[in-house]
């Protein structure tokens, strides 16, 4: 995605081709970026906001759903002490997070200290083991 604000930041001229000329699999790739949660993952993913931050810090919205979203993933890999300490700028904007409202409720309990309990209960509504 910052490759392309990068490149939409200068005055081009945009085409639509109506033809795919990348296929991503990510079901055949199971180490794949989109399937697998590690720290590598979150300091990627925690570089990407800080650029965006320098390119765009006018699109708040954009920052903070992008903070949201590494937040949330770090609670689906069961991290509660990189969840803690994570963007807790954002803890109020939970509610505001494009997920179910179920997801926000557990998102939020995990914000005022019940990770556990709230990751315990996305396991069973995702039914996950535990």
């Amino acid at each position: 995605y910052l490759v392309c604000l990068k490149i939409l930041m200068h005055d081009i001229k945009i085409a639509y081709l109506d033809q795919a000329f990348y296929h991503y699999d990510q079901i055949v790739n199971n180490d794949s970026i989109t399937r697998t949660f590690s720290v590598k993952t979150l300091e990627q993913q925690k570089m990407f906001v800080t650029n965006l931050e320098t390119l765009i810090p006018e699109k708040e919205e954009i920052i903070v759903s992008n903070k949201l979203r590494i937040k949330f993933s770090a609670f689906e890999a069961n991290m509660p002490k990189v969840f803690n300490s994570l963007y807790p700028e954002v803890n109020n904007s939970i509610w505001k997070f494009n997920t179910s409202i179920v997801n926000r409720i557990l998102f939020s309990l995990a914000t005022i200290g019940m990770f556990c309990i709230a990751h315990k209960l996305y396991n069973l509504k995702t039914k996950k083991t535990i």
